[in-house]
């Protein structure tokens, strides 16, 4: 898989909620958190 920066990415926690992050340009730090999800939300990004 290959990502490119605007790319979205969503991390699934164990309740089924999960993160939502965006793939920017920093070599320190590359994924930026946008927000938290619900279960529901998590499903939509399915």
């Amino acid at each position: 898989m290959i990502v490119k920066t605007g790319d979205k990415i969503v991390h699934q926690l164990n309740n089924g909620e999960g993160i939502l992050y965006e793939v920017v340009e920093d070599l320190i730090n590359p994924l930026r958190i946008i927000k938290t999800l619900s279960k529901n939300e998590v499903n939509s990004y399915k």
